[in-house]
């Protein structure tokens, strides 16, 4: 049964051996001359792999890429028949040329070289038209592993071939490893290679995808498809475009993902298309999530187990009616940028709520599953009323005291004696450490009745006297 499948187009002219391949199928072809548009020279072959381990090449007529006239589909069918034969004899077959299943075929024009996988752990650069093999690379079966998958790096001149766990990156012309990535969390899927975002993008059974750098091979992306495959819930296939930067995951349904390019403020872009930076990102211990949370009031809560997105809410208020939001934007002055909506976040000691402070200085509550404000403070800032200027020094500390007179102090009834604070009047002292060795107080000459030790910070009068 064909088990792998690939199609490709190879120019005429590229390899002197294209037409010694030709002449065997020459008798059941039509000839190049006879096409009614000259333009279409590259050479259509189809290549099949199937679960013996054999690899069939079928090598068409260049005619049948026209459709331009009507009669295009029938004459079509009659070049594939040509091509093919009387009892398929004009496929090519190489038997056996793997002992186990072929899991992929896949033709690489820089090369002019077709590479095969297979559950043998051999990979094999297949001259397609001489039907030899050039070279094996056997690090995959060395390590009892199979060689299920192969992407070509342009930009790198190198094979990606993955394994179950495991992908090895080496050079098809010394056969040696330039890099390797094992251990991964699932068996994988796939890989693709994006040579203009320099970036390697793999697919694992257990519905992950992660897209590494280049370069050093560091994780710049993880993500989970959250779709549920019945009747196992895995991934089956994989497909990444390049030119849309698209992927498509699949089990027993389709998912697709599109990664597009955000614009930031100086290329002219809208408020709306601006760049969302993560403020921080939260490790909620007791319902196992992890809290991401963005500048402008973006929150998703991800499942730390296996990544599942489990609630994303915004922190603005947005209009039922138009979707708009009803806080109106706030920029800087000096910049012209938006202000962020958060500040600063963090959860309560019980991990029940987030708690976000906003650039209005509110303190807000919100629940983390309902995606619900429970609570909102908004802490009150006293106002200066006097200041001090222009000093020869600098203040380099600072702390308050608060001193009162007991009449039922320990040296008896009118004694003029301080003590700690208590309900009678009561004195607050300033004392401030300068850059000069030296400690100024300031008194303040209003008497008060003293609920809380603690409210002497407010509403004092600088400077009364000295």
């Amino acid at each position: 049964a064909p088990t792998a499948v690939t199609a490709f187009l190879v120019p005429e002219d590229s390899d002197k051996d294209v037409e010694e391949g030709k002449s065997g199928s020459d008798k059941h072809s039509a000839s190049t001359s006879s096409s009614p548009i000259d333009r279409f020279t590259a050479i259509p072959v189809i290549v099949v792999g199937d679960s013996a381990g054999n690899v069939r090449t079928l090598v068409l007529d260049p005619a049948l890429a026209d459709t331009s006239d009507m009669g295009a589909k029938k004459r079509n069918k009659e070049l594939f028949a040509q091509a093919l034969g009387p009892k398929e004899c004009g496929m090519k077959i190489l038997p056996r040329l793997h002992s186990d299943v072929v899991r992929d075929v896949r033709y690489i024009n820089d090369l002019r070289l077709l590479v095969t996988c297979s559950n043998d752990g051999l990979v094999k650069l297949v001259d397609v038209f001489k039907q030899s093999v050039r070279e094996v690379f056997r690090s995959h079966a060395k390590q009892d592993d199979h060689a299920t998958h192969v992407e070509w790096c342009r930009a790198g001149n190198y094979l990606a071939t993955s394994g179950k766990r495991q992908l090895y990156l080496w050079d098809p012309f010394t056969l040696k490893v330039i890099d390797y990535i094992k251990n991964l969390s699932a068996v994988i899927v796939g890989h693709a290679i994006d040579d203009n975002a320099r970036t390697l993008v793999v697919a694992t059974c257990n519905k992950r995808i992660t897209v590494y750098d280049m370069i050093d091979y560091t994780i710049r992306q993880t993500f989970f498809d959250s779709t549920i495959y019945k009747p196992l819930n895995e991934l089956s296939a994989f497909v990444y475009l390049p030119h849309n930067r698209t992927i498509y995951t699949a089990g027993n349904g389709l998912t697709r993902w599109i990664s597009e390019e955000v614009k930031s403020l100086e290329d002219g872009a809208s408020v709306d298309e601006r760049v969302d930076d993560v403020l921080c990102c939260l490790q909620n211990v007791t319902f196992r999530l992890s809290v991401v949370v963005t500048r402008y009031g973006v929150v998703s809560a991800y499942n730390t187990e296996d990544g599942t997105l489990m609630n994303c809410f915004s922190l603005i208020l947005v209009d039922d009616i138009n979707g708009r939001p009803l806080e109106p934007e706030i920029y800087d002055s000096e910049t012209g940028l938006a202000v962020p909506v958060v500040s600063h976040a963090l959860l309560d000691s019980l991990d029940r709520h987030l708690v976000i402070v906003t650039r209005d200085n509110q303190v807000q509550y919100w629940n983390i599953h309902s995606g619900a404000c429970v609570r909102t403070m908004s802490p009150t800032i006293p106002n200066q009323l006097a200041a001090l200027k222009h000093l020869p020094f600098e203040f380099t500390c600072a702390t308050t005291l608060m001193i009162k007179k007991d009449n039922q102090s320990a040296n008896g009834p009118n004694s003029g004696g301080f003590s700690s604070p208590g309900s009678v009047a009561a004195k607050r002292l300033l004392m401030l450490g300068t850059s000069l060795s030296y400690v100024v107080g300031y008194i303040d000459d209003a008497e008060f009745i003293s609920v809380d030790p603690a409210s002497c910070l407010s509403n004092i009068n600088l400077p009364s006297g000295g």
